[in-house]
């Protein structure tokens, strides 16, 4: 599979373009278009570096950016994930994507979980660090180890480092919220995880998984 992909440090966010794909009563979705040095113009990816895969299974995966000061790499893909989301925010007001004009009943769901790591937790909230987690989608997607083979989709399990090929999907826009879907085209596989990390998440609905993990949707406001 050959494609474009970026740094996030080489995204330049007036090369992107929103076009409308689907449109119904209830709700519509839009495409997002890059384009890239190559003058094509496809998806938005970007290259991650070596991060935390927690979970794992046929649909979707939870990926850990661990936000440290000692991990600039880290603190550059969270800084762009979350000025990707206020673009998109900024875009939803600057073309009218919602027939209301009143945006304070307009809720957006961030790229990012809100988490926090239970063994953690009390040192890293008093330094005002936190664990953000992204919920991709998996969905053909392809796994390689580090020579470069391919490998079963099998292999890849939670609590170990990878680094993935991530294409934004686009946006889907229902009744008066909206967000972006995120997709892993490859992972690299690397080595586990040193140690066990339990990570909770509250969840709008309270959705409680066997594997002891809670997400929140996180939706905010228009003003994130």
């Amino acid at each position: 599979m050959n494609f474009d992909i970026l740094n996030t440090d080489e995204v330049d966010f007036t090369k992107i373009t929103f076009t409308e794909s689907n449109l119904s009563s209830l709700s519509k979705s839009l495409n997002i278009d890059y384009t890239y040095p190559s003058n094509n113009t496809d998806s938005l990816r970007i290259a991650t570096p070596w991060i935390d895969l927690l979970s794992i299974n046929d649909n979707s995966c939870l990926l850990s950016l661990k936000v440290m000061s000692n991990e600039p790499k880290m603190q550059n893909i969270y800084e762009f994930i979350k000025n990707f989301d206020k673009y998109v925010i900024n875009s939803s007001k600057k073309n009218n994507w919602f027939d209301s004009n009143d945006y304070s009943k307009i809720r957006y769901r961030k790229s990012f979980l809100k988490s926090t790591s239970i063994h953690e937790a009390q040192d890293d909230t008093k330094d005002g660090w936190i664990y953000p987690v992204i919920r991709c989608n998996t969905l053909n997607s392809e796994a390689f180890n580090k020579n470069g083979e391919s490998v079963l989709f099998s292999e890849l399990k939670g609590n170990q480092k990878v680094k993935v090929a991530l294409e934004c999907c686009g946006l889907w826009i229902k009744d008066n919220k909206f967000g972006a879907t995120w997709r892993v085209l490859q992972f690299l596989i690397g080595t586990s995880l040193t140690k066990d990390i339990e990570y909770s998440f509250k969840d709008s609905d309270d959705e409680d998984e066997n594997n002891n993990l809670i997400y929140d949707s996180e939706f905010t406001d228009i003003d994130y």
